[in-house]
């Protein structure tokens, strides 16, 4: 199994009492925990530094994005963008399902391929077109949505 004696011991002291709790670990915690499981198991050496590397490379990553999250102006940026991300996301979905290209959905929606170039890459200088867009493809605006909608309008007007 690739545990010690002493840990499949441990294992058996406090096996079944946690069986109705839900363990949710950080991303971070459950990558590190997999990759040195399978590290144990089957992994050459040189795959298992590759893997190391890149475990201290997401955590230097996150603890980055950690500290430029304290400048108010850098996080206010990131949230934006999270928000763009809800309405282009769809849209990239929607191509690949459908086997489209930029080109090919431009002219079902009646836009040129460099409006969606330009949406997909988050350039919503003209939120009308993202709108057209969505609802061509069939994704239906909600509450929350319109809301962001909201929000983003009035971030772009203070450019």
């Amino acid at each position: 199994t690739g545990f010690s004696t002493r840990q499949l011991q441990e294992w058996g002291k406090i096996q079944g009492r946690f069986e109705d709790v839900s363990f949710v670990e950080p991303k971070m915690q459950m990558i590190e925990f997999i990759g040195k499981a399978l590290i144990r198991k089957t992994i050459p050496s040189s795959i298992e530094e590759k893997i190391e590397k890149e475990v201290i490379a997401m955590k230097s990553v996150r603890k980055h994005l950690d500290d430029k999250m304290k400048d108010v102006r850098f996080k206010e940026h990131y949230e934006l963008d999270l928000v763009k991300l809800q309405f282009i996301k769809p849209i990239i979905a929607y191509r690949i399902k459908h086997k489209l290209s930029q080109k090919a959905l431009a002219k079902r929606v009646g836009v040129s391929q460099q409006q969606i170039s330009k949406v997909e890459s988050g350039d919503f200088s003209n939120f009308d077109t993202v709108l057209k867009i969505l609802f061509a493809i069939g994704v239906t605006i909600t509450k929350v949505q319109t809301q962001q909608k909201t929000q983003l309008r009035r971030h772009l007007s203070h450019r």
